[in-house]
């Protein structure tokens, strides 16, 4: 979902973005469950 290489250099940067914004509430959750 998040493969920069498959994408143009033009935009792997955006989909970067997009990936990061998607997957940070995952994240939060992770750390929630993890240390609580």
């Amino acid at each position: 979902m998040c493969d920069k290489d498959t994408l143009p250099p033009q935009h792997q940067m955006s989909h970067f973005n997009f990936c990061v914004t998607f997957w940070q509430p995952f994240f939060y959750l992770f750390f929630y469950f993890f240390l609580f």
